[in-house]
């Protein structure tokens, strides 16, 4: 019985088992083929999708942008058509210069009040200020400056802003000036770019003076009171030592 057995493994797999495995790879194959090509036509929807998507969103951000332009030239249009009013006015022989106040300002307050420069068009100066300011030596201070180079700069800001002619000796530019140095070298140093400045040494009025050589006369009298007052003391219980007699008697 083994050796039919043996005889019957020997001949092989049953053909018809062998044809079976073969159409169902086949059946396998197709169907993978099948997700495949449907995997491939999702991918391409889904990129097509994707594409439209990212030129609405391109085509939506130029519509922005336009609409940004247009905003920031009426604003800038209007700025204009307000200095060309003001510079006119300027011209007037009733025109009156805007005097620098004395004691701390608040530049923005005072150029709105005085001058009627609002806010977006004080942040218009600044940042005018902050392009040509180029010209200048951040690592040094207001009067170190190069001249030629500080007036090159109150020259641009005058020829866009000529409201500031309105303001005596266009001070604020020196305070816009002042300003922009201080913050930029404070900047520097904060990046160890620029040595810390020495302290300053506080210089007193006449009048603290005074009162200053005043307490210090009283204070030196004071002391040579007491000076004199101990001298008598120690003398009055030396004596009494000498004599054997009780000092708080005396």
């Amino acid at each position: 019985m083994a050796r039919g057995a043996q005889k019957k493994s020997a001949a092989g797999p049953n053909p018809k088992s062998a044809s079976m495995t073969k159409k169902d790879l086949e059946n396998q194959v197709n169907d993978m083929q099948k997700q495949l090509d449907k995997c491939k036509q999702i991918i391409a929807v889904t990129e097509l999708e994707a594409q439209r998507e990212r030129e609405e969103a391109i085509q939506r951000d130029n519509e922005w942008q336009q609409r940004l332009e247009a905003a920031e030239a009426q604003v800038v249009e209007a700025i204009n058509s307000a200095n060309i009013a003001r510079a006119a006015a300027i011209g007037a022989p009733n025109a009156q210069l805007i005097e620098k106040p004395k004691g701390t300002i608040s530049l923005p307050d005072i150029m709105e009040e005085k001058a009627n420069i609002m806010n977006d068009e004080y942040k218009l100066i600044l940042r005018l200020l902050h392009s040509v300011a180029g010209l200048l030596e951040v690592k040094r201070s207001r009067k170190d400056q190069d001249k030629d180079a500080e007036t090159a700069v109150k020259t641009l800001m005058l020829k866009h802003f000529p409201v500031l002619k309105r303001f005596q000796n266009e001070w604020p530019l020196d305070e816009f000036i002042q300003q922009y140095l201080r913050s930029q070298r404070a900047h520097l140093r904060r990046l160890g770019l620029l040595p810390k400045p020495r302290p300053r040494r506080y210089k007193s009025t006449p009048e603290e003076r005074k009162a200053q050589a005043k307490r210090a006369n009283a204070i030196g009298l004071e002391k040579k009171r007491a000076r004199i007052l101990r001298s008598q003391a120690e003398a009055v219980q030396e004596r009494a030592r000498d004599e054997n007699i009780d000092p708080n008697l005396q």
